[in-house]
């Protein structure tokens, strides 16, 4: 049986906001996926249902992003911001990888989210899955320092 996209429940969702000039180097779609189809949030958290990560690419790293936990409908908020004039001057490869990075600097920042003192969440252990996931994708080779806020 398939299901419609439209209808599938993603534990591990992503958006983006960017400007158009770099739009077509964005591929936070193909990361939700890839955790979508190899990860599962209850190996993590029993509270967690839902991770959503939100991919910001602005002139200022000081775009205000709201992170924070929300008990009732379990949905983990979480952003960070990467650098637009780093992540223009990179190549489709490069713009990949600056993307995972900034996707596990989020996790490793998922303690110090509002909400997430005394929620029960394997931060440790969603790190290491992601990372060995995009390494075998080879979408982290060699370390960029990706410019982020928090």
């Amino acid at each position: 049986m398939t299901t419609s996209l439209a209808n599938r429940f993603y534990e591990f969702s992503n958006s983006a906001i960017v400007w158009h000039e770099v739009e077509n180097k964005l591929k936070f779609r193909e990361i939700e996926h890839l955790l979508c189809d190899h990860l599962k949030m209850k190996d993590y958290s029993n509270e967690v249902k839902e991770y959503f990560f939100l991919f910001v690419v602005s002139y200022k790293l000081t775009y205000q992003i709201s992170h924070f936990f929300n008990k009732k409908k379990g949905v983990l908020w979480h952003g960070l911001a990467l650098d637009y004039a780093k992540f223009e001057a990179a190549n489709l490869e490069e713009a990949l990888q600056m993307q995972a990075e900034l996707y596990l600097q989020g996790i490793k920042d998922i303690p110090k989210i509002r909400g997430m003192k005394k929620i029960a969440f394997d931060w440790e252990r969603f790190y290491a899955d992601a990372k060995n996931l995009f390494e075998k994708q080879t979408w982290i080779k060699k370390e960029i320092i990706t410019q982020i806020s928090v």
